[in-house]
């Protein structure tokens, strides 16, 4: 009888035990959203530079533009 409950407590533990992600993969699924987040983050900050010195070669461009236009109205 003794022996009985022992495997029916092992096996209601081991039954608990297969809905949990094995402890490797919770790590490495963390470790890959720390990295997604990483790289997002990095692609994000490129992207505002990008953008950033874009804006200001248009401002430039059109500054240069307008001087142009200004010389040859004279």
């Amino acid at each position: 009888m003794n022996n009985d409950n022992n495997q029916l407590k092992s096996k209601n533990f081991s039954h608990k035990q297969e809905g949990l992600a094995p402890l490797s993969s919770v790590i490495t699924a963390s470790a890959l959203l720390h990295e997604f987040n990483s790289t997002t983050e990095y692609l994000d900050a490129l992207l505002t530079a990008r953008n950033d010195a874009f804006v200001q070669q248009s401002k430039d461009d059109f500054k240069a533009l307008k001087k142009f236009n200004q010389l040859l109205m004279k």
